[in-house]
């Protein structure tokens, strides 16, 4: 695999053979590169231009071109201690910055779209198929008119995946945001990752400027967003996207997700995120409802990170219902017995007066009742079909610091293997708390 140079301030034959005679532009480097080279560009490249800017080619899903900023004084080729993360690829005015590559691997790079008043923005892996994984590289619109979905990542008719590692974003507009199109996107282990001092009001959201189709998928781990304060990281997208904020550091403020805006929209979940030291925040997002910790309606002797009792908070919405009712996050318990009937108990307390019917909130076992496979079988304290007529589930005499009417959901089932169970708990009655301990009771 050949080494290709880049630097914007080379004089030399612009072969790319060498630091001297270096490409002068990104573009250049790739153009005159295979698939699987490496295209080293210099810490001080300084790549300028006064209209829009689209960067293509690259390497194959088995041969991927690798570009890595590196200190041109440096080792020839560079080594580890030459790694950079300053060299930089600039539009000004009103102009964007496209980075169509397909199957890459970019170390170091600052990308910058446009500086002037009018709305710009910048697109990342537009293409129909491709990879593009980045590390401790900066992506800034900069431009100071707001741009909903500023940067957007995926084209919404291909197939690609786009990966931050230690990446960082500017915005120059509190509209701006990220949009995310038909692709599969990570971003991870990354320290103060919103720089400058404009912070969005919802940094993932819907792009303006194009229909976005297809669902996406969104991971957020070990990422320091504490910069965006009291705003909002998910806005309320009405295309279908799975997203997971895992073990993120936020501002106590922080609106982790807007309700969606429809069935199909966003779903999203976090877990250990937060800004306060507890690492029992787990929490969920969906059109139906929303769940969120809980530490004062507890059950007594209920479910602890063994120092803070916790329950689960169930909040249906307008939008639930028997056929489509909030989904809480599953909790899982070990079954050790096999050929026996078991019983799961899981509690629960709510405002309603009486005892819930088993079609306002219900819960679903899942368990192995063969031995001879892994496939999954389910156990309901639910209604047995939709026309079933409902039926009041078990009062409960447990202590809870707060609410008014406990009860319990019970479940039998007869497991064939020893292993993991999964309780669904499902609520269907529209605009209702109800508070659940997840730390079920298996006898």
């Amino acid at each position: 695999m050949a080494n290709w140079y880049v630097y914007s301030g080379a004089g030399g034959s612009a072969s790319g053979a060498d630091w001297t005679n270096a490409k002068t532009t990104l573009q250049a480097g790739i153009t005159g590169s295979t698939a699987g080279d490496t295209i080293w560009v210099a810490h001080d490249h300084a790549e300028t231009a006064g209209a829009a800017k689209t960067i293509t080619g690259g390497g194959s899903a088995t041969a991927i071109t690798r570009i890595i900023c590196a200190n041109r004084a440096g080792s020839v080729p560079p080594v580890s201690a030459d790694l950079r993360a300053t060299g930089s690829v600039t539009t000004t005015g009103a102009f964007s910055v496209s980075l169509n590559m397909t199957f890459v691997y970019v170390y170091g790079l600052i990308f910058n779209s446009g500086n002037g008043a009018n709305p710009n923005g910048m697109v990342i892996a537009n293409a129909a198929v491709g990879y593009q994984l980045y590390e401790a590289c900066s992506f800034r619109k900069l431009g100071t008119t707001n741009a909903q979905g500023a940067i957007v990542i995926g084209q919404g008719t291909g197939k690609v995946r786009v990966d931050w590692k230690n990446c960082t974003v500017q915005f120059g507009a509190t509209g701006d945001g990220i949009a995310i199109k038909m692709a599969a996107f990570s971003w991870r282990d990354t320290a103060s990752a919103i720089l400058g001092a404009t912070i969005p009001t919802t940094l993932f959201q819907t792009s303006a400027s194009a229909a976005i189709a297809g669902s996406s998928n969104i991971l957020i781990e070990g990422v320091d967003i504490s910069a965006l304060s009291t705003n909002t990281i998910v806005g309320a997208m009405p295309h279908p996207t799975k997203v997971l904020i895992k073990d993120c550091k936020i501002a106590s403020g922080t609106v982790i997700a807007a309700a969606p805006s429809d069935q199909g929209g966003a779903e999203t979940v976090s877990s250990r995120t937060n800004g306060s030291g507890v690492n029992y925040r787990v929490e969920k997002w969906q059109y139906a409802g929303t769940e969120t910790v809980e530490t004062t309606i507890v059950r007594t002797g209920g479910a602890t990170d063994g120092t803070t009792p916790i329950a689960k908070k169930l909040v249906t919405s307008a939008n639930s219902a028997l056929v489509c009712p909030f989904d809480a996050i599953p909790i899982a318990i070990w079954n050790d017995v096999t050929g026996s009937t078991v019983t799961c108990t899981v509690y629960g307390v709510w405002g309603g007066g009486a005892v819930p019917n088993n079609d306002d909130i219900w819960m679903d076992v899942e368990y192995l009742s063969s031995s001879g496979d892994g496939k999954g079988s389910f156990a309901t304290c639910g209604k047995a079909d939709v026309l079933a007529s409902n039926a009041a589930l078990t009062s409960d005499s447990s202590t809870w610091g707060g609410s008014t009417t406990k009860f319990k959901m019970v479940v039998t089932f007869t497991a064939q293997q020893k292993g993991a169970i999964f309780i669904y708990v499902r609520a269907a009655k529209v605009s209702t708390t109800f508070y659940i301990d997840p730390k079920a009771v298996l006898t």
